[in-house]
């Protein structure tokens, strides 16, 4: 089933340990879309590549939901960030006949990851960028649009080396941009390419930036410029933002993109079809602002 497991040396000091508290059951999966956006959501007439990604907290212990979501977002190759050993079983027991196609980095902490596919997936490099606390990950598979390389990341959280969250919310921004350059450095620039994962940063932060300037478009402010990927309880104060991204090169397009409110984790799940540039779209047959993908609890 083409399962493989690492083990790594994380630059993350031991102090960054995130506790997963329960965010509540949500009754219903939706995908955003359309939501305050300047594109409607498109169904592709034809070959496309649906792909999600998703920090799922590597402390949650709510793995069998979000086991039934990913199966019903259904997606062709999905990307996990903090995922473990324990994250790895849960996946592997539950998931197995959908994904054939398992690849795993486990880390005690935050720092693992993982990617489910449907369809043949190599790793081509897995290293530590710069000052980033975690790897970065380069895949490549042959998808049914073509060769594609997906970059999947998990930047370095706004937090300093002593540990402070004020002082890391204001000089972090460099190290994630650093991170991003490296990666797009070892990246192959003949293959058309996506990056996707938890960016530790909103739309406008220096590594999203630097990726726009190198060409590519952020797909989820085209469909949804106001839908939050994260949120966090301290007492009765909710915190939330846009930490989570998809990217693509000129070469491909997106027909829709959203964020799939459901889900144990901090983090919540974007959902993305991607298709040639060039590609025919006819419009999604739906009314109001979102599409539902048919979860219920």
């Amino acid at each position: 089933m083409g399962k493989k497991q690492f083990s790594f040396k994380s630059n993350a000091p031991c102090f960054y340990r995130i506790q997963n508290g329960f965010m509540g059951l949500l009754l219903i999966v939706v995908l955003t879309s359309g939501c305050a956006s300047n594109r409607k959501a498109q169904i592709p007439t034809g070959p496309h590549l649906k792909i999600a990604t998703w920090n799922v907290n590597f402390g949650g212990s709510q793995k069998k939901r979000a086991a039934q979501i990913i199966r019903k977002m259904d997606a062709d190759i999905v990307c996990l960030q903090e995922t473990n050993a324990r994250w790895q079983s849960s996946l592997v027991a539950e998931l197995k006949d959908l994904y054939p196609h398992m690849l795993f980095h486990n880390s005690r902490a935050a720092g693992g990851q993982a990617v489910l596919s449907k369809i043949p997936i190599v790793e081509k490099d897995w290293f530590v960028a710069g000052k980033g606390w975690f790897p970065v990950w380069i895949l490549e598979a042959e998808t049914t649009i073509g060769t594609l390389q997906i970059g999947s990341v998990h930047l370095r959280p706004p937090v300093s080396d002593t540990g402070s969250w004020v002082k890391g919310y204001f000089t972090t921004d460099s190290i994630r941009k650093g991170e991003i350059t490296a990666l797009k450095a070892r990246m192959n620039s003949k293959l058309p390419s996506i990056i996707v994962g938890d960016f530790n940063e909103s739309d406008s932060g220096d590594a999203v930036r630097y990726l726009e300037g190198q060409g590519m478009h952020n797909a989820l402010p085209q469909f949804d410029r106001k839908g939050k990927t994260w949120r966090w309880y301290l007492g009765p104060i909710k915190l939330s933002n846009r930490l989570d991204h998809i990217l693509y090169d000129s070469r491909l397009d997106v027909s829709a993109c959203g964020v799939v409110r459901a889900g144990g984790s901090d983090h919540f799940p974007i959902l993305a079809w991607v298709i040639p540039a060039t590609k025919k779209l006819v419009p999604k047959n739906h009314s109001g602002s979102s599409l539902s993908i048919g979860v219920n609890y």
